[in-house]
């Protein structure tokens, strides 16, 4: 079998009738009975690493590499890493240098298997092997040569399903895998930001591209989908960590992950609607919609269109308040919005746009239409529609949403 070295964290490779086992790389003995199992059963095709460096959370000092001592007994080949430190080891019959911990670990078809986070860190770790748990956290072991484990924080006010998870990169050095930073963008509505970041309202996911790892997190306050947009996240992180199918199915991903409604269903939120009625108007047609309602309405609504990716509507708090006004714009890592593009596709529909000035320097102008009662503005980034208490009935306004979903 193989247990912990208390000392300097290094696996032992011993007999079950042992009583006091001496570390091959620290010398300190151990109680057999009061160590660390690793595995019940000592792999037959492991060697030891001939060096080992004890991880962090040990009382040896990490600062020093220890060098393995042969001895007549055990042949201990695993090597048991911390947080961060990481040590090779040879697996037998010629394979590659590897840790060997990513032999031990949990198998990904494991964690793929985990259809919720839902439980404390105990209820959590009791579904997974090599893990430890403490009062808060919980880490377990992988069997993946890129990444060593895989972590999961707790508020202390929310023990029952934890808040963020990080899977860490294997080794001191490690390498990025570009395969996974490419799965994960694509999965992610607008793709990843240049620094490897995503958020939507409550929801982050993120890829390190200094050392590969993937990470994700849900603000549980005034988030009543947290858990659910966590459980979500933590699907496509292991899509793209092990490139295996398991993902969110596309109601999941348009409710939690904000994948897009068709521009085209603004339609059906037509400026009639009265404050008081707002959000459960727009939650009936955009379920996955994010309402503030502290202060009169405003709904923000993710949305499956080449130029827009984010829709903004504002209800202002006043008795029999109607829409305020309309905002689309491309989702943050869409890239540049094509303004000309917009104009000319405009413009074949809604003829003589008034032009304004912006800025000189920078030759910028906004264009605007009065159609139906409201104004449409076009902006170098964006495009809005006001009514200025004015109020578009349902034809109209569908047809107005109609022309602008068709410029794509």
């Amino acid at each position: 079998m193989i247990v912990q070295c208390a000392h300097c964290g290094a696996p032992l490779d011993v007999n079950e009738t042992d009583t006091i086992v001496r570390c091959r790389y620290c010398g300190t003995k151990n109680e057999r009975a009061r160590a660390r199992t690793i595995a019940e059963r000592t792999p037959a095709d492991f060697v030891p690493p001939p060096k080992w460096r004890p991880p962090p959370e040990f009382p040896a000092d990490s600062d020093k590499e220890l060098t393995y001592t042969k001895s007549s007994g055990g042949s201990l080949g695993c090597a048991i890493v911390g947080l961060v430190v990481a040590v090779p080891c040879v697996i037998a019959a010629g394979a590659a240098i590897h840790d060997c911990t990513g032999v031990l670990g949990n198998e990904p078809s494991k964690l793929a298997a985990l259809e919720t986070l839902d439980g404390t860190p105990q209820a959590l770790g009791a579904q997974l092997s090599q893990s430890t748990v403490n009062e808060s956290s919980l880490w377990a072991d992988l069997h993946d040569s890129r990444f060593v484990r895989v972590s999961f924080s707790w508020d202390s006010e929310r023990m029952d399903h934890p808040s963020s998870f990080y899977f860490g990169p294997r080794g001191d050095k490690p390498t990025p895998d570009p395969a996974v930073r490419k799965r994960l963008g694509e999965m992610l509505h607008g793709g990843l930001a240049p620094d490897g970041s995503w958020s939507w309202e409550g929801i982050n996911l993120g890829f390190d591209d200094k050392t590969g790892a993937v990470n994700g997190s849900a603000r549980a306050d005034q988030n009543p989908l947290w858990k659910k947009q966590l459980d979500a996240a933590w699907k496509i992180a292991v899509h793209a960590v092990f490139a295996l199918d398991v993902k969110p199915s596309l109601a999941d991903m348009t409710l939690l992950l904000g994948a897009g409604y068709p521009l085209a269903d603004l339609g059906k939120v037509a400026p009639p609607i009265t404050v008081d009625a707002a959000e459960a108007a727009t939650r009936k047609v955009f379920p996955g919609a994010v309402v503030d309602s502290t202060s009169g309405v405003r709904a923000k609504i993710a949305l499956d269109h080449a130029a827009f990716g984010v829709a903004e509507l504002d209800w202002s708090n006043q008795r029999g308040a109607t829409l305020n006004h309309l905002e689309l714009r491309p989702f943050r890592y869409n890239g540049p919005f094509d303004q000309n593009a917009m104009l000319a596709c405009l413009s074949k529909t809604w003829l003589s746009a008034v032009a304004t000035e912006m800025d000189f320097m920078k030759k910028t102008h906004s264009y605007r239409w009065n159609v139906e009662s409201a104004n449409i503005e076009l902006y170098p980034e964006r495009l809005a529609i006001y009514f200025y208490d004015k109020v578009v009935d349902a034809a109209a306004w569908a047809k107005i949403i109609g022309v602008i979903a068709a410029c794509r």
